[in-house]
């Protein structure tokens, strides 16, 4: 089947069924992020008085996934992907229910281990791409990504409704506006799990045949395209195009997170309510998934680099309109931006990752790309909450802006012959 024909066929109703449950996840679980979001950094602060731990709100849960990627994507490639997302639920339900208590009880280290905790089972979840690619040609991964993303966009909205109700409505309930958020969340997460269940196959067994769903016996599957040239282990990740989407998208990832966790300061310094600030993240979340979709199916017409050069551009405008004024829209403007610089990175460098490997190492290298990302993503927020205790707020936009120079150069390495095909000999030939 040639590429064009791949793009326009219609997808399989039990892939676009599996993709629907998974999406609908991925949006009900967007919602407990952005509570997190909105809510961890000025907890802390609250608790603790330090804005360079205040800035680990969000770093840590994103970061919580270092201790838990890798082998849960190993797990993944053992005993199928939805007894390990049901496994990220439930970590994840510990770390809320964690998380209220400690904030009710005004519990600094408390708070912290239910972000690792919740961090966990975010890291877990946020494995559900590698679930999805599964189900889909390399002609059409990036876009099942972008669905992915794009169902981010139901949940981001919901959100703002969600936290700006529960906000008000605590006081009523003798609950601390922080506290009830939490507790809150909890029947989403039930939600989500139900959800997950009703995946049937599991998207492992559909990636080992998926001619057999799409009706075409010489539909080609990632690896098998000539040109990956996919080393048979995890040797793989000492590729060229690996290696790209690793450091790429651990960039996107450090950057993305450190705005996101110190956006809810830069904001409470100027005086925002806690609803604006939760309106402002929101919109950064919106710049994260809206346009997830578009850029998937760019990177699958344009191919994955160009959109990864365009991402790192408009990360770094992002980057430094944030902290620029004490104006909220162009702060949030600023956040926007670097949401959707983080959108296209992330599309662009999972579609990579499917493109050189094989369904059985799937996870594995997914949960190693997610390690670097959890790295980036723990330690790019802390930095930051130094640089704004030394220099203010506009240290933060250089740094976020020198990193994602970093990640408009390095994809110029990337040979690329055509949308998900590349001429590499491994780094250790």
């Amino acid at each position: 089947m040639d590429q064009d024909h791949e793009l326009m066929a219609p997808i399989p109703p039990l892939i676009r069924r599996n993709t629907l449950y998974l999406s609908t996840a991925q949006a009900l679980h967007s919602i407990i992020l952005q509570v997190n979001t909105v809510l961890a950094a000025l907890v802390i602060l609250q608790l603790s008085g330090s804005p360079a731990l205040a800035g680990l709100g969000a770093g840590v849960v994103w970061g919580g996934r270092l201790l838990i990627v890798y082998q849960s994507g190993r797990l993944m490639d053992r005993f199928g992907r939805r007894i390990i997302l049901i496994l990220g639920v439930a970590l994840s339900a510990g770390g809320i229910v964690v998380l209220g208590f400690s904030a009710l009880y005004q519990s600094t280290i408390g708070f912290m281990a239910g972000l690792v905790v919740f961090g966990l089972g975010t890291g877990v979840m946020q494995q559900n791409r590698v679930a999805v690619a599964d189900m889909y040609p390399t002609t059409r991964r990036a876009e099942a990504v972008g669905y992915l993303l794009t169902a981010s966009v139901v949940g981001t909205i919901l959100a703002t409704v969600f936290i700006s109700s529960t906000v008000r409505v605590a006081p009523f309930l003798i609950y601390d506006p922080f506290v009830l958020p939490y507790f809150a969340s909890l029947p989403i997460l039930a939600g989500i799990a139900a959800l997950i269940l009703l995946v049937r196959p599991d998207p492992q067994d559909i990636a080992k045949d998926l001619h057999l769903y799409y009706g075409e016996p010489d539909l080609e599957n990632s690896s098998m395209r000539e040109g990956a040239n996919p080393p048979p282990s995890l040797k793989v990740l000492a590729s060229v195009p690996l290696l790209i989407a690793f450091v790429s998208s651990a960039l996107a990832q450090g950057n993305m997170t450190m705005i996101m966790s110190l956006v809810s300061l830069v904001l409470h310094a100027h005086h925002i309510d806690v609803p604006s600030i939760s309106l402002s993240v929101t919109i950064h979340f919106l710049g994260m998934f809206s346009l997830a979709l578009l850029l998937g199916r760019l990177a699958d017409r344009i191919g994955r680099k160009r959109v990864l050069i365009a991402a790192g551009l408009i990360s770094g405008v992002g980057s430094l309109l944030t902290p620029a004024t004490p104006d909220f829209w162009i702060i949030t403007i600023g956040t926007f931006l670097v949401g959707l610089g983080w959108s296209g990175a992330t599309v662009a460098t999972t579609a990579i990752i499917a493109d050189v490997t094989d369904p059985l190492k799937r996870g594995q290298v997914i949960g190693a790309n997610d390690t670097f990302m959890a790295l980036a993503a723990l330690t790019f927020p802390f930095v930051g909450g130094l640089l704004v205790q030394e220099f203010g707020f506009l240290g933060l936009g250089f740094f976020g802006f020198i990193a994602s120079v970093f990640a408009v150069l390095l994809p110029f390495w990337l040979r690329e012959v055509k949308p998900g095909i590349y001429q590499h000999a491994a780094l250790a030939e």
